[in-house]
């Protein structure tokens, strides 16, 4: 047992450090040699937890997908904070998190955090439970009164913001889209 808890805890201070350099100075830019030093573990010890560094950066980009994601099911989960304020808070957060990233490194970063396929194979779980979430606050909350079914919302939501949050770099339509995702295409809610 203590073997085990030894190779987890070096997986662990390897993926650390790994996520100090690789966040800071970027992907390409961060050795391997580096990481070892910073973490602790030998060079040749490193080679045994990952393959390479594509490996180690995909660790690195899950852990990345992984914080961040706790920070937006903490805004979903707010039962204090009404169904579009959160809404708000969520569109704003892809920008607030690019921010967090160097200038220079967050295009290769964020690449890497789309390309991942473990970080796609968590974040399709996540983002279902983050939905469930959004959409219970605004049947809740009155906003979502449509008698379209919640794993449909669910998807439409998701399929919606991955594309806003991969593809839309101007705030000024950032609105426009919110506008779209709440209304559809008639831009306002229809009474019946």
């Amino acid at each position: 047992m203590k073997r085990d808890l030894k190779k987890e805890l070096n997986r662990k201070l390897i993926v650390d450090a790994a996520y100090q350099l690789m966040t800071k100075k970027g992907i390409q830019k961060t050795s391997i040699k580096e990481v070892s030093e910073l973490s602790g573990i030998s060079f040749v010890t490193l080679y045994k937890y990952f393959k390479n560094k594509d490996e180690l950066a995909d660790a690195v980009a899950l852990l990345f997908f992984k914080e961040n994601a706790q920070g937006l099911q903490k805004i979903a989960e707010d039962d204090a904070t009404d169904f579009l304020t959160k809404f708000q808070e969520f569109s704003l957060k892809p920008k607030q998190i690019q921010q967090n990233l160097a200038p220079d490194i967050s295009d290769e970063f964020l690449q890497k955090v789309n390309q991942s396929a473990a970080v796609q194979a968590y974040a399709a779980e996540w983002n279902q439970q983050f939905w469930r979430s959004m959409i219970k606050a605004g049947r809740a909350d009155g906003v979502i009164n449509s008698d379209v079914a919640d794993d449909v919302i669910g998807l439409f939501a998701g399929m919606f913001t991955q594309y806003v949050s991969t593809h839309v770099d101007d705030p000024k339509l950032m609105p426009q889209f919110e506008k779209l995702f709440m209304y559809g295409i008639a831009g306002k809610p229809i009474k019946k």
